[in-house]
């Protein structure tokens, strides 16, 4: 098999949340040092039975993830530290807070990854916030965290 040709550079994508899932997407590309979306299983089970060496296998739903965003920590109004901390600080437990990202950039046809996509048939939460820490000996910008939990979904941009 020959070898690639389409490789996606990890700088140039692109990173967009949705703070109540309602379908309105801040792109917060620009603040975004690091995102993990961690690896997506599915339910399974095995049961012995008579007469038999092997188990009956049976499979079940895909269980959802914790995605992790390492952002630099801004105060600007829009931007993703802000986002995330009014999402955190709604009172009562409904903190909807669904991540889309666009390996290839965000044009027409690029393949988007979804952690929870709506507020009513796929949504997502943020499910951990991480205040911003410092240290007096480094030159770096100040960085935060913010960790998002729901269910996959992949799409194509169409605009």
């Amino acid at each position: 098999m020959a070898k690639t040709t389409n490789s996606i550079p990890q700088a140039c994508q692109q990173i967009e949340v949705s703070d109540g899932c309602d379908g309105t997407w801040h792109d917060i590309s620009g603040q975004v040092n690091i995102y993990e979306l961690p690896e997506e299983v599915v339910a399974t089970g095995s049961v012995p039975v008579m007469k038999s060496d092997t188990h009956v296998l049976g499979t079940g739903p895909k269980e959802p993830i914790t995605a992790v965003f390492t952002i630099v920590y801004t105060e600007a109004v829009g931007e993703a530290m802000e986002l995330a901390w009014d999402t955190w600080n709604t009172e009562g437990c409904n903190k909807l807070f669904c991540v889309r990202v666009t390996p290839g950039g965000g044009n027409v046809g690029d393949k988007q990854w979804y952690v929870g996509e709506n507020n009513t048939t796929d949504p997502a939460y943020l499910a951990a916030m991480t205040p911003p820490n410092g240290d007096a000996s480094e030159g770096t910008p100040t960085i935060a965290t913010f960790s998002v939990f729901g269910n996959y979904t992949r799409d194509t941009q169409t605009s």
